[in-house]
């Protein structure tokens, strides 16, 4: 019997012994939640009816991944009768600038030819009234000749065919510079008519200010309405809603055929990235926990596993310290509670299959040195 006692006394001096040595190299406790600071809402950017939701709450997403999508039917109607006006101002454009090209240039051909056959008739005018100006003044000294001749004649001092021959070129030079005189008037006339013409077709290229006037305005309403285009088409690629980042859905806020404003919480995810372990430690275990210090945790969900990761922050004030109802000391009376700090440990490595809120339990090794 003695034996028995002896062996249960020295079991009992080893177990506590352990525990006294493991109680100096770690610390324990219950406090423990699987934790996020950040739960990202995600909405739609526009007013709709809600046509397909693709995920559940805890189901894994992938960055760029179609969550959820509206009745675009009406969005769609708009857009292709938006295509439609902007196809049918686009031929109408094309049109009026094929007119407008050719009908610059016949009227810039038009314009040459005038103004060549201005320059021409002005070079005829002025050939003209040379040899009309040398004729007249070749026609004073026939006419000088002539009347000598005549004189001669009377005196019959020369034969009446010389007399004869030069009043003949007399009575022709005087016939040519009276046609040609003639001439000049019809050249002066056509002239006239010439530059008459070559201010109409100058005026006809008003027609083109007011071809270039509407082309501008079809110009106008194509940019327009592709503006209004890409705002359709923004709305369409809004109407469907996908994950900001790979995560994991938190919250669901709404279902399927659901008519919704923009803004309206859809989803809320959360980011793998930040999620950690917070540890409400009491202020009397604090001694020997440090930055980096390791951790070992256990989540009540799954008990047969075992998560390891390490201390990145420790708060610097107490989880009551911004407590809705803080505690009131002025009155002098004080009972001493004791107080508990949240320790943030970051994970080694991410278990998809943890939820926001999990309790369980952590031992946390001491950095005695």
């Amino acid at each position: 019997m003695k034996k028995i006692v002896i062996i249960l006394i020295v079991i009992i001096s080893v177990i506590f012994g352990i525990y006294m040595i493991n109680k100096n190299n770690y610390v324990h406790s219950e406090a423990v939640f699987v934790s996020t600071d950040t739960l990202t809402n995600i909405a739609f950017k526009i007013d709709g009816k809600i046509k397909v939701m693709t995920k559940e709450e805890g189901e894994l997403v992938k960055k760029g991944e179609l969550l959820a999508t509206l009745y675009t039917k009406t969005l769609k109607a708009k857009l292709k009768e938006i295509e439609y006006k902007i196809k049918g101002l686009k031929n109408k454009l094309l049109s009026l600038k094929i007119e407008k090209e050719k009908l610059y240039k016949a009227l810039e051909l038009k314009k040459r030819n005038g103004e060549n056959n201005i320059k021409n008739l002005q070079v005829k005018i002025n050939s003209l009234k040379y040899q009309i100006k040398a004729n007249e003044a070749k026609l004073v000294k026939l006419e000088y000749d002539k009347n000598n001749f005549y004189k001669l004649y009377k005196n019959k001092k020369i034969s009446f065919d010389s007399y004869q021959k030069v009043k003949t070129e007399y009575e022709y030079l005087f016939n040519m510079i009276k046609s040609q005189k003639e001439n000049l008037k019809a050249l002066d006339i056509a002239l006239d008519i010439t530059q008459n013409n070559l201010q109409s077709i100058n005026n006809e290229f008003k027609s083109i200010d007011i071809l270039e006037e509407n082309i501008k305005s079809l110009t106008n309403n194509i940019a327009s309405l592709n503006e209004i285009k890409i705002q359709l088409l923004i709305k369409l690629n809004d109407s469907n809603l996908t994950a900001p980042f790979d995560g994991v859905i938190a919250k669901k806020f709404v279902n399927p055929a659901t008519v919704v404003k923009k803004g309206t919480f859809i989803y809320s995810i959360v980011n793998p990235k930040n999620i950690y372990i917070k540890v409400l430690l009491s202020e009397k275990k604090l001694a020997g926990i440090k930055i980096g210090s390791k951790a070992v945790i256990t989540l009540d969900a799954f008990k047969n596993k075992e998560y390891k990761g390490i201390v990145y922050q420790i708060m610097p004030v107490s989880a009551s310290t911004f407590s809705l109802v803080p505690r009131d000391i002025a009155s002098g009376e004080f009972t001493k509670l004791d107080q508990r700090f949240i320790v943030k440990i970051r994970l080694n490595q991410y278990d998809p299959n943890m939820r926001i809120g999990m309790g369980g339990e952590v031992k946390i090794y001491k950095d005695n040195k």
